[in-house]
Parts: structure tokens; C-alpha cells; sequence
């Protein structure tokens, strides 16, 4: 009878557990889209091939890059971005460094993916962990690419709204000429 009670409560704690843990992750995320820093990022050209990953669609932006002292950093390290809106309302990366900064709570945590060398400066490729879109309700691999190739081009104005806070980014809408992707995307399916 005691190794039933034991085995209940040890139940009752994983589940508890189970459920704290995705319940915490939604109610992070709401604290950064309630509280966090609104940005406006330009999506730069996506190849199909290469921009869908099973359901999602990886994005890449066209500001993703810094200049950086030579020889400091390096393909693959972390890193802590700081960013500024520029005239034209999109973001670019205002400053990089090695450490959480202390004087601000919108930086945005990174990698960076490759480093342009030259004889002045290191010009650091940044990516965004974690910036995918969810594309399930899209069907076949076909129809995929066809949107990716006819939303993601040099002809249209693609951006994304994302929060940050406290290192961490959130993707809230993609709009395509100011028009949510998900409505594109409906208009597709008719």
C-alpha cells in the first residue's frame, strides 16, 4: 500500500512538473510581447529550397550584419545584440557583445553564423535563433515553395514584427506589403 502512495505522489509531481514547464514558456513569452521593445525587421530574399525546414520557413534579414574590431570573434559563438531603428523604420544592429548588457533589458541574444574578414574590420553574420514561421496549414512541399518563391522576393515588401526582451526575440507577425502573411496565404488556398 505504501509503494502505491509513494508512486501516486511521485504522479502527481511529474505532472505538475509537465504542466509547469510549457505553461511558464507561454507566460514568458506574453511578458515579451506585453513589455518588450517593438522592431520592424526587412526579410531579405528567400530561396525555397533552402528557407523550408519540414513546417516552417527559416527567415533571414537583410540587416544582419555588424562591423567589428579584427580577430576578436569567432563562426559559431554567442553573442548579445543591441538594436536601433534606423530612418527608414527597420531595425539594424547597433552593438555587439560578448556579455548580457547591464545598462538596457531589449538586447537580443545571437549566433554568429560567419565572418566576413578584411584588413579594417570583421564584418559578423548574425542569426536569430529561433525566427521560424509556422507553415503546416500550407499542405504539400509544392505549395510551400510556390509561396515562399511568390512572398519572399525583390518585388515585394516583406517584414517582420518582432519583440525583444531580456536576450530573448519573438516573431509576432510577418506582413507581406502590409497585409498579414496568413491572409496572403488564405487568398492562396482559394
Amino acid at each position: 500500500m505504501k509503494n502505491k502512495q509513494v508512486l501516486l505522489v511521485v504522479f502527481i509531481i511529474m505532472s505538475l512538473v509537465q504542466l509547469f514547464i510549457p505553461v511558464k514558456m507561454v507566460f514568458d513569452n506574453e511578458d515579451v510581447l506585453a513589455d518588450g521593445v517593438r522592431y520592424q525587421l526587412k526579410i531579405a530574399k528567400l530561396n525555397p529550397e533552402t528557407a523550408i525546414y519540414g513546417d516552417f520557413i527559416r527567415l533571414k534579414f537583410d540587416h544582419n550584419f555588424i562591423y567589428a574590431d579584427k580577430d576578436i570573434w569567432q563562426a559559431g559563438e554567442p553573442a548579445y545584440v543591441q538594436l536601433a531603428v534606423r530612418e527608414d523604420s527597420f531595425a539594424e544592429i547597433s552593438s555587439i557583445q560578448k556579455t548580457i548588457p547591464s545598462e538596457t533589458k531589449d538586447y537580443v541574444y545571437v549566433k554568429i553564423y560567419d565572418i566576413e574578414k578584411s584588413d579594417t574590420a570583421d564584418k559578423l553574420l548574425i542569426e536569430y535563433p529561433g525566427i521560424n514561421y509556422f507553415i503546416k496549414e500550407m499542405g504539400r512541399q509544392e505549395q510551400k515553395k510556390k509561396m515562399v518563391t511568390q512572398f519572399f522576393n525583390d518585388t515585394v515588401n516583406a517584414k517582420a514584427i518582432v519583440f525583444a526582451k531580456e536576450g530573448k526575440l519573438l516573431l509576432k507577425e510577418i506582413l507581406i506589403d502590409e497585409v498579414p502573411l496568413r491572409e496572403k496565404i488564405l487568398g492562396l488556398e482559394r
